[in-house]
């Protein structure tokens, strides 16, 4: 069965959002955003996530989340 995210990929995931999550905690979004762009070439590396699906759901929540920290400028 493939996984739609390996586990080395879910360990690189969840590190860029908890940088994320402690630079919005900080009132930094410029470095929050910084982070989120990380999390996206983590979720966009077939290696990591070999799901399409899943890559493109990350990659779609991940531009969200940079839509509105942007707004916050």
């Amino acid at each position: 069965m493939r996984l739609p995210v390996t586990f080395a990929g879910a360990r690189r995931l969840e590190f860029a959002l908890l940088f994320v999550e402690q630079s919005i905690n900080r009132g930094t979004p410029a470095l929050a955003i910084q982070n989120l762009e990380v999390f996206k070439q983590v979720a966009s590396d077939p290696r990591y996530v070999p799901s399409a699906a899943a890559r493109d759901q990350l990659i779609a929540a991940a531009d969200q989340l940079i839509a509105q920290l942007s707004a916050t400028f």
